[in-house]
């Protein structure tokens, strides 16, 4: 009777082994169920589910950053931007061999325009769709994505329209952006844009208004650097799983009764949104991938070496580079596809015309 108890127990023993042996592989090779693990594909540990994303959430980042995926790129402008829109939809097609879909808005009145100039040229071969929206609306684009396209999750990268890509997209795209965060920003107060004599660097407490009434219970720190809004990559699912838009809607709701926006010349109210919402939730992308500034001057302390170096340029600021002085307006030039319909027309070559003409 002992005998058989022994050889019962053994055998017990060796089965126990055989399932913790099967629970570790199954660990190793992602076999056991997202309701007992999560492995996160990027953190390099496994993290209690507890505490972790769901599954969807991971998956839809996975098919982001599969060297396959499509890159979707979210753009927007008006009729005094579209020769810049053109520019850098053309930059970025000359700069990767990944597949790139781009979603482009602007207004009703220019959508046949842009349609025309998209169709007459080599543009006419790129994946795109074009949606149409008051001009009002155009500044809401940026926080309106999961609205405006429900059917899209995973990852976006949203671009201002006055930017020239340099790098491979891709490589925007598939930028790091830690567990829980909603998207990968630059911020404004760090890297080469931040030792520019013509910008002062700027903290939260002046893009933000923190003496409004609904501010003071969270915990924001006046001294914090804030992100920048004009370039990033949002993590969409992320957004419509915690209703980033409507939040980001609701205090342009508040803003209409008490202002949100601090003091800063260059502070907006749907930027404003987007720091008081996203505030601590942000991956900080690589300064290299968001060159700022190039527009509050029409000159330039950059060298020519950095300009050619820098993976995306952004004019912000009042210069343009197909206004009439801008900094760096020949590295523009080379990604600007004329209009076929003749409207739109940069002011330097009117310029230049118009002196040949005299």
């Amino acid at each position: 009777m002992s005998s058989l108890k022994f050889k019962f127990g053994g055998f017990l023993a060796v089965m126990l082994c055989w399932v913790l042996l099967v629970l570790y592989l199954g660990t190793l090779l992602e076999w056991v169920p997202a309701t007992f693990i999560f492995r996160h594909p990027h953190a390099g540990h496994v993290i209690s589910s507890m505490t972790s994303l769901p599954a969807i959430r991971t998956q839809t980042t996975d098919v982001s950053r599969r060297r396959d995926a499509t890159v979707r790129v979210l753009i927007a402008s008006d009729g005094f931007c579209l020769g810049g829109l053109v520019s850098a939809v053309n930059s970025v097609l000359q700069h990767t061999r990944h597949d790139v879909k781009f979603y482009i808005v602007t207004t009703a009145e220019e959508l046949p325009h842009l349609r025309k100039w998209i169709e007459a040229t080599k543009l006419h071969k790129m994946t795109y769709e074009l949606h149409a929206l008051p001009a009002l609306g155009l500044q809401h684009v940026k926080i309106r994505a999961t609205e405006l396209f429900p059917e899209l999750g995973g990852r976006l990268v949203y671009l201002d329209c006055d930017v020239i890509v340099q790098g491979d997209i891709w490589e925007l795209f598939s930028a790091n952006i830690r567990p829980n965060h909603y998207g990968a920003f630059s911020q404004n107060c760090v890297g080469p844009a931040a030792d520019m004599p013509q910008v002062r660097k700027p903290r939260y407490g002046a893009f933000v208004n923190l003496r409004h009434s609904d501010l003071r219970a969270p915990n924001m720190d006046k001294d914090d650097c804030p992100f920048a809004t004009g370039v990033f990559v949002a993590n969409l699912t992320l957004w419509r799983w915690h209703r980033v838009a409507e939040k980001m809607q609701h205090w342009l709701a508040v803003h209409r009764r008490e202002k949100i926006v601090g003091t800063h010349t260059t502070a907006d109210v749907v930027e404003a949104a987007m720091l008081i919402v996203l505030y601590g939730n942000v991956t900080v992308l690589d300064p290299m991938w968001h060159v700022q500034h190039l527009g509050a001057s029409y000159n330039s302390r950059y060298s020519k070496q950095f300009i050619e170096s820098a993976k995306l340029l952004h004019w912000s600021g009042r210069f343009k580079p197909w206004s009439h002085r801008a900094a760096h307006a020949q590295v523009w030039d080379r990604y600007y596809i004329p209009d076929p319909t003749g409207q739109f027309r940069p002011a330097r070559k009117r310029d230049r015309e118009g002196l040949a003409h005299r």
